[in-house]
């Protein structure tokens, strides 16, 4: 009888790239840092065929400056380098090999969708990053060497010597290496820059008393190695590298073209740019995986656009999905992406009727790269500040009761005067302020306040409204101080009361806005930074069926060349919520909890009361609770709202009827997981 050959069974550490592989991979070609398709087939453990047959399926995702062929000359150029590196690769070579760029190495995770191709994704995201991270800082030695030679003169033969070596070392490569590549660590996530050594640890290169030993060439080079000659580069005094806590800001311009489709395509489209849109984040560096927050002047993500931007996101910087907090400010007059809803849109006539997904893709790339990048920038915190202040003439609540009957009816504006006049109704007046200090030094200002953040809307001017005002006008105040504006639960809440609707209304609510930011940070009390904790609840909604929202009326439509335009385009949304909620995947309800102050971002248009129920939960604490991550629900109203007619009266709502139980579930574990 034979012997079963023994077999070990693949574990998820087996899956992720060695250094020495990545070592191998990553070239510079056309002055750009690639990957090869072969070398990639053998990561993500897929014949080399089937990955440039998946992109060539999905080729419209990879413009240009993500893949490019090989030229005849440039493989003649390359293809003895990489047979002498890695003899395997000569039957690779009889064709010109694709090359990838970093954001096509990025999409790729969208084109293989296995759980070995994210894994590999995330270490090879971390190379990219830490190329970039070690050039910058050949550049700050360089710079650090000359200022620090110049002071030594020729006092010091020995020390002389250690920078001829340090000379030598940062010569620019062989035009013509023999090896191809950089040396990379794979499988650890990339933490702020690391400062120079303390001089205490070169003390143990010389005697406790007497002159200074000599340091031959062996002895620099291995000074060198073990990081010890950097701390004979200092002058100034010692600074830790172990702080505990790190936090570093990024922007990128997230502005649609003339011409793009605004609000999903339900309202004219860009005509004009009357202010750039931006997505304004900050990376928390701690001794676990980082935790981004990111807010973006769009009005929607859903489904897989929102998984797309925290995949890229999380990659970038060396994280997990889940620790990745994106929220859309919910603005109007912005764009709105469903990567789905649009693919079936597209399979049904209508191409790019919601949003450009070609536009789209270079956005997330350029956030991601911007998170990226921003690591260089971090600095430490110890302490974190906590303001409020209210907030007088902006919100009220949609419910209005006039004669006896409860309608919906206030919007962002409104030109009846009953429904303007009548009470507030209910609102969160509090605006609250988290702010990130090193010492007496403010970083950031991450404020949020529970109003739905138009004056006007739907004339194809593309804006960031009245909350993107005031958050500049803040950010004017003081340019040291990062801002980040978030909206809170506002799904029932909007301007409309105090609301005029044209270019002076929305001018006074900026100024209004502008004044409880203000207020908020005078209030501001600071408390030394103790914890940074994440978690997160899952919450799991069923479809709604009835209201034209089942899965046979949506096909219907979605297929009815004679529909509304309007309706299609709903139809598209149903047909991409409900199959995500038939794979399984819950909305996560993330918590950030820093021991005194937590932040929880709900889903889509959650209703003011569960930030009020929210509060409740912690009342010994600071909870900060916007809104709009995850979109796709729609409006998420409280039981009594719904009973009351809301959802009949607007029917923007794609969660089964009567959801407030499972929503209150969710928000409890996440803030509260001992109970």
């Amino acid at each position: 009888m034979k012997k079963k050959r023994a077999t070990r069974k693949k574990t998820a550490s087996s899956v992720v790239p060695s250094a020495e592989s990545l070592q191998r991979a990553i070239l510079t070609i056309r002055d750009q840092q690639v990957m090869l398709d072969f070398d990639l087939a053998e990561l993500y453990g897929v014949e080399t065929r089937v990955l440039t047959q998946a992109v060539k399926r999905n080729i419209d995702r990879f413009p240009d400056d993500f893949l490019f062929q090989l030229s005849r000359d440039e493989l003649t150029q390359w293809r003895s380098q990489l047979v002498t590196s890695n003899p395997a690769r000569k039957m690779s070579l009889r064709r010109s090999p694709y090359a990838f760029t970093e954001e096509g190495v990025a999409m790729l995770s969208s084109v293989l969708r296995s759980d070995r191709a994210v894994k590999v994704n995330i270490a090879i995201m971390r190379a990219f990053v830490r190329m970039r991270q070690l050039a910058q800082e050949h550049v700050d030695l360089a710079q650090r060497l000359a200022e620090v030679e110049r002071t030594l003169g020729d006092h010091d033969h020995d020390i002389e010597r250690v920078f001829e070596v340090l000379r030598e070392l940062m010569k620019p490569p062989d035009p013509n290496p023999r090896r191809i590549g950089f040396r990379v660590v794979a499988g650890h996530a990339p933490q702020r820059k690391h400062h120079f050594q303390p001089p205490s640890e070169a003390a143990r290169l010389r005697p406790t008393s007497g002159p200074a030993m000599p340091l031959n060439r062996r002895q620099a080079i291995t000074t060198l190695a073990s990081g010890g000659a950097l701390s004979l580069l200092r002058t100034d005094a010692a600074e830790s590298a172990t702080d505990q806590f790190a936090i570093s800001t990024f922007s990128a311009d997230v502005t649609p073209p003339v011409g793009h489709p605004l609000l999903a395509g339900w309202r004219a489209p860009a005509k004009s740019i009357r202010e750039r849109l931006a997505a304004r984040g900050i990376v928390l560096w701690n001794p676990g995986q980082p935790i981004v927050l990111c807010a973006v002047d769009w009005c929607e993500l859903r489904n897989d656009a929102y998984d797309r931007w925290r995949d890229a996101i999380a990659q970038a910087v060396g994280t997990s999905r889940e620790r990745v907090l994106v929220h859309c400010l919910h603005q109007h007059d912005a764009p709105y992406a469903d990567l789905e809803a649009q693919h079936l849109l597209s399979k049904h006539g209508l191409p790019n009727a919601m949003f450009d997904p070609e536009f789209h893709e270079r956005v997330v790339q350029g956030v991601a790269r911007a998170a990226a990048d921003s690591q260089d920038r971090s600095q430490p915190v110890t302490h974190i500040g906590t303001g409020q202040s209210e907030v007088k003439n902006i919100a009220c609540n949609r419910r209005v009761e006039i004669d006896g009957k409860v309608s919906f009816d206030r919007g962002s504006f409104t030109s009846n005067l009953r429904i303007r006049d009548s009470a507030t109704g209910q609102i969160d007046p509090m605006l609250k302020t988290l702010s990130f200090w090193n010492g007496g030094q403010a970083l950031v200002a991450v404020s949020c306040y529970a109003t739905h953040p138009m004056s006007y809307y739907g004339r194809g001017d593309v804006s960031y409204d009245f909350v993107g005002m005031a958050r500049e006008q803040r950010q004017r105040d003081d340019s040291e101080v990062f801002q980040i504006y978030l909206s809170g639960c506002a799904g029932d809440v909007t301007a409309s009361k105090f609301n005029s609707g044209d270019e002076a209304g929305r001018a006074v609510l900026a100024d209004r806005l502008h004044a409880g930011l203000v207020a908020a940070w005078e209030t501001t009390r600071k408390t030394p930074l103790r914890q940074m904790e994440f978690r997160s609840a899952d919450l799991k909604f069923s479809p709604r069926d009835e209201g034209g929202f089942s899965q046979q009326e949506a096909e219907r439509i979605i297929a009815d060349l004679t529909a509304v335009r309007k309706s299609r385009l709903r139809a598209a949304l149903t047909l991409s919520w409900r199959k995500r909620v038939a794979s399984g995947q819950p909305i996560d309800v993330p918590v950030i909890d820093f021991g005194t102050a937590q932040l929880v971002l709900m889903p889509a248009e959650s209703f003011v009361a569960y930030q009020l129920a929210a509060q409740q939960l912690r009342p010994d604490s600071f909870v900060m609770t916007p809104a709009y991550g995850e979109c796709a629900p729609g409006y998420l109203p409280t039981d009594k709202a719904e009973l009351e007619g809301f959802v009949k009266a607007h029917g923007y709502d794609w969660v089964a009827p009567l959801p407030e139980k499972t929503i209150m579930r969710a928000v409890k574990a996440a803030l509260n997981p001992e109970l």
